[in-house]
């Protein structure tokens, strides 16, 4: 081999070092393997709580009733009202029916009054006996001073109402409901029959069962004919 003259020369040549990559085991660079996301880290939420249900003594007190328009009678028998007063009472038998009872201001006790029943319409139906006290005889009787028909001048309709007031007991019973016949239904008419005689008898020589008189209207007034029917069959 032939050396050149003169002072020696060294090239010097950088070659790249290959070093090896994590995980590869040639010297090639290893392509970047793809990269996973990061697990999603759960919110750390606010430690759960459960709510108990509140003691008798933190619930706070039932709504108040409206006092009663009238007395309620909460007895098995059917007592005549005070003079004047119309009484809330509910069937014995049959239908559970409620009922308003009205005794006349002024009588002779020795004479034994004439009964009026009256029988309201559909949109008087249910278990609220206030509702009968909307119209007819239970609203003339009841508040006798504030009556105010638009078919009636304000005398008539006053003097109607003291004429009911003083010569009548009226007895005025509520249909559970207004479908499936109303008072036309059998079970109800039968119930109310039987509420008739009920009172009757339980205040013997006070009512004349002579003088036992039925009015009605809409639904009230078909239900006369139904119950004056059902009154002739118990009787044949």
């Amino acid at each position: 081999t032939a050396r050149a003259a003169g002072p020696a020369h060294r090239t010097s040549i950088q070659v790249p070092l290959l070093l090896p990559v994590q995980g590869s085991r040639s010297g090639r660079k290893a392509s970047p393997s793809p990269t996973r996301p990061a697990p999603h880290k759960e919110q750390e939420s606010s430690s759960a709580t459960t709510t108990l249900p509140p003691l008798p003594s933190q619930l706070p007190p039932p709504p108040r009733r409206k006092p009663s328009p009238f007395t309620v009678m909460n007895t098995s028998a059917y007592p005549l009202p005070p003079a004047g007063k119309q009484i809330h009472g509910k069937t014995q038998r049959g239908e559970s029916l409620d009922f308003l009872l009205y005794m006349p201001l002024q009588h002779d006790s020795s004479s034994p009054l004439p009964l009026l029943v009256f029988l309201h319409g559909a949109g008087e139906s249910g278990h609220d006996a206030s509702k009968l006290l909307l119209q007819g005889p239970p609203k003339l009787v009841q508040d006798a001073k504030n009556v105010n028909f638009s078919i009636l001048n304000e005398d008539a309709a006053r003097d109607s109402a003291a004429f009911l007031r003083s010569n009548f007991m009226v007895l005025s019973p509520q249909c559970s409901q207004s479908w499936g016949g109303g008072f036309s239904n059998p079970s109800i008419s039968n119930s109310i029959l039987d509420l008739i005689d009920d009172v009757i008898e339980s205040n013997k020589g006070k009512i004349d069962p002579t003088r036992i008189y039925l009015t009605g209207l809409s639904m009230g007034g078909s239900g006369t004919w139904a119950l004056a029917a059902a009154s002739a069959k118990r009787k044949s």
